[in-house]
């Protein structure tokens, strides 16, 4: 797959039962994308969807990889 974030080679991560994806990038690190976001992530240039997970990433709570929903946007 290509991270929808900077197209570069990624992997899938996402755990069964989870309502979105979640993406390991060499470049981005590893994010998830709350169910539904992906064609708003699509709508954006790569400075614009870059400047999402900077966003998702100041709400990140410890221990886990920052979410890309409504409060990224």
């Amino acid at each position: 797959m290509q991270c929808p974030l900077c197209g570069a080679p990624a992997k899938d991560i996402t755990a069964r039962g989870f309502d979105g994806r979640s993406v390991r990038c060499p470049n981005c690190g590893d994010y998830d994308i709350a169910g539904g976001y992906d064609m708003r992530l699509a709508e954006l240039d790569l400075e614009g969807r870059l400047r999402v997970l900077k966003k998702a990433r100041r709400f990140l709570t410890g221990g886990t990889r920052p979410c890309i929903s409504s409060t990224s946007f």
